[in-house]
């Protein structure tokens, strides 16, 4: 799944921040990977940034009832909802600053 996340950095450490600590492994050689294991099974996602593109990549991953995946993947994409509203939000005002200033010139 790719999604739009503006700044893929901020949204990997506001996830660890988040979960990591529930997490029985965490990796961040290439983006963040956490696996877990909770009341419904044995799950893990990694969360990647792309090179070229203001997009981070989401694979996630479940040994257990697949219908029990949707939820943990809706999990990391609201934690991901989050951080990029957020960062969008801070681009925008910027932009709108910008255009203020301009405008006064």
């Amino acid at each position: 799944m790719v999604v739009n996340a503006g700044n893929g950095a901020a949204g990997h450490a506001f996830i660890k921040e988040r979960i990591g600590s529930l997490a029985k492994f965490v990796d961040e050689t290439d983006g963040i990977a956490m696996e877990f294991t909770d009341e419904d099974g044995e799950w893990r996602f990694r969360l990647r940034s792309s090179n070229t593109e203001p997009v981070v990549r989401l694979n996630v991953e479940f040994v257990g009832k697949a219908i029990l995946m949707k939820d943990k993947q809706k999990l990391i994409l609201d934690l991901l909802n989050v951080i990029s509203t957020s960062y969008f939000t801070k681009q925008n005002k910027t932009k709108q600053n910008k255009t203020k200033q301009n405008k006064r010139k």
